[in-house]
C-alpha cells in the first residue's frame, strides 16, 4: 500500500512538472510576442512622426507661397484658381495664354518704367547736346568779332590821313558790331527756351513715370483684392405686366437700390452682358421689400418681350460701389444740336455714381482723374466754328492722353446710353393745353403698382 501510494506520488510529481515546463514555455513565447509588437509600434509611431513632420513641412512651404502671392493661409486651392483666373482676365487680357503669368505680368510692367528711365536719359543728351552747341555758337561769334576789330585796326593805320573815311568805316563797323550783338542776344533767348522745353519735357516724363509707378502700385493692391466684372448682371426679372408696361425686379431696400435708377434688360440664358444684345431697358419707379422693387418699361421690343427671368444690370449702379467717369466732347443725349452735359452728370450722379472730370461748354476742364476713374465717355468732337472751339479741342486732347496715362477705358456716348438703359422721350402734348418737350420732361408718369397674377 505505501509502494501504491509512493508510485502516484511520483505520477503527480511527474505531471506537476511537465505542466510547469509547458508554463514556461508558453510565457516564454508570449513574451517574446509582446516585445515584438512592442517595436512594431514603436516604429510604426517613429514613422508617423516622420510623415506628420514631412507634411507640416509642405504645408509650411504652400502657407509660404501663399503669402508671397498675396493669398491667405486659409484659402484653398479652388480660391487660389478663382481668384488667379480673375486677376488674369482684368489684368493680363493683352497677353499670350502662356504669359498669363504674376511674374510676367510684373516684368511688363517693370520693362515700362525702365522704358520711361531711358527717355528721361535720352532728354538729358538732348540737354547736354545744346548746351555744347552753344558754346560752339559762342565761340564761333567771339572769333567774328575778334576778326572785325582785326580789321579796323588794320584800315585805322592804312587810313589815317582819311579820318572820314576812317569815321565811316567805324560807323559801319559799329553797326555790324551791333548787329552781331543783337544776334548773341537772339541766340541766347533761343538757348533759354529751348533750355526751358527741355525741362519742361524732363518733368512731363518723371510726371509720367511717377504716374505709372502710382498705377503699378494700385494694380498690386486690388489684385489683393476681388473687382466684380462690370459684365456680372446685377439682378433679374421676377415677373412682367406688359399691358401697363410694369416689370418686378429682385432688388430693394436692403440693396441700397433707388427709385429712378435704370437697367439694361438681357436675356436670361446669356451669362456676359457686356457682349450681349440690350433688348430693352427699365426705371426703377419704387421700392416694395428688402428684395423686390416695381420698374416701369422705358423701352423694349414687341417681337422679343421682356420676360420673367431676364437679366438686369447698370453700368452705374453697383450695389456698395460706386463708378467713376470723365465726360468730354460735345454730349447731345437727344440729337438737337444742344450740350446735355448737365443731364449726363445728373444721369450718372441719380444712378449712384462719381463724376471725376468734365470737359465744360466753355472749353474749361474741371476735376481730375485718377487710378479710381473707370471710364472716359467720348461724346463729339467739338466742331469747328463753335464757341470755345479751339479751346474744347484742346481738353478734348488733354483728357484723352490723360486717360491714356491712367489706363482709363474709353467708351462712345451711345454705348454709354445703350448700357445705362437710357432713351430720350418724344415731345408729349398736355391735355390741358400746350406742348412739353422731351428735353424739360425726360421721366413719364409712373405706373400704378399691380399685384402679382393681376
Amino acid at each position: 500500500m505505501a509502494a501504491r501510494q509512493d508510485q502516484t506520488l511520483q505520477i503527480v510529481t511527474i505531471i506537476v512538472s511537465g505542466l510547469a515546463v509547458v508554463f514556461f514555455a508558453l510565457a516564454a513565447w508570449k513574451w517574446s510576442q509582446v516585445d515584438a509588437l512592442r517595436q512594431e509600434a514603436a516604429a510604426a509611431a517613429q514613422s508617423e512622426s516622420s510623415t506628420k513632420g514631412a507634411l507640416n513641412t509642405k504645408q509650411n512651404e504652400v502657407d509660404a507661397f501663399k503669402e508671397m502671392m498675396g493669398y491667405k493661409q486659409a484659402d484653398n486651392l479652388t480660391d487660389v484658381q478663382a481668384q488667379f483666373e480673375k486677376d488674369m482676365q482684368n489684368y493680363g487680357g493683352t497677353f499670350a495664354e502662356t504669359d498669363r503669368k504674376y511674374r510676367v505680368i510684373l516684368e511688363t510692367l517693370a520693362a515700362e518704367i525702365q522704358n520711361s528711365a531711358e527717355q528721361e536719359s535720352q532728354a538729358k543728351k538732348r540737354l547736354e547736346e545744346a548746351e555744347a552747341e552753344y558754346a560752339a555758337k559762342l565761340a564761333q561769334k567771339d572769333g567774328q568779332i575778334t576778326e572785325f576789330k582785326k580789321k579796323f585796326d588794320e584800315d585805322a593805320a592804312e587810313t589815317a590821313k582819311l579820318r572820314s573815311e576812317f569815321a565811316e568805316s567805324r560807323a559801319a563797323f559799329e553797326n555790324k558790331v551791333k548787329e552781331l550783338e543783337q544776334t548773341l542776344a537772339n541766340s541766347r533767348s533761343a538757348y533759354a527756351k529751348q533750355l526751358d522745353d527741355s525741362k519742361q519735357q524732363l518733368t512731363s516724363t518723371q510726371e509720367t513715370l511717377e504716374r505709372k509707378d502710382a498705377s503699378l502700385t494700385k494694380l498690386m493692391e486690388e489684385r489683393k483684392q476681388e473687382d466684380p466684372s462690370f459684365e456680372v448682371a446685377d439682378g433679374r426679372i421676377t415677373w412682367v405686366n406688359q399691358r401697363n408696361r410694369t416689370v418686378w425686379i429682385n432688388l430693394g431696400e436692403a440693396d441700397s437700390l433707388r427709385p429712378q435708377v435704370t437697367f439694361s434688360v438681357y436675356e436670361q440664358d446669356l451669362a456676359d452682358a457686356g457682349r450681349s444684345d440690350k433688348k430693352g431697358s427699365i426705371e426703377v419707379v419704387r421700392l416694395l421689400d428688402d428684395h423686390l422693387a416695381e420698374a416701369r418699361i422705358t423701352g423694349d421690343d414687341i417681337r422679343e418681350p421682356i420676360m420673367p427671368g431676364d437679366h438686369i444690370y447698370s453700368p452705374v449702379w453697383h450695389e456698395g460701389k460706386q463708378i467713376h467717369y470723365a465726360l468730354t466732347g460735345d454730349i447731345d443725349l437727344d440729337s438737337d444740336g444742344a450740350n446735355d452735359m448737365d443731364t449726363a452728370k445728373d444721369l450718372i450722379r441719380m444712378n449712384g455714381g462719381v463724376v471725376d472730370m468734365v470737359l465744360e461748354s466753355n472749353g474749361e476742364v474741371t476735376g481730375e482723374m485718377s487710378v479710381e476713374t473707370r471710364y472716359l465717355v467720348i461724346g463729339d468732337f467739338p466742331r469747328s466754328g463753335a464757341a470755345n472751339a479751339a479751346a474744347k479741342r484742346k481738353g478734348y486732347a488733354d483728357m484723352e492722353k490723360e486717360a491714356a496715362t491712367y489706363g482709363v477705358e474709353t467708351i462712345t456716348l451711345q454705348e454709354f446710353l445703350n448700357q445705362m438703359g437710357y432713351k430720350p422721350l418724344d415731345s408729349t402734348t398736355d391735355l390741358k393745353g400746350g406742348t412739353k418737350s422731351g428735353a424739360k420732361s425726360r421721366f413719364r408718369q409712373r405706373s400704378a403698382y399691380v399685384p402679382i397674377g393681376a
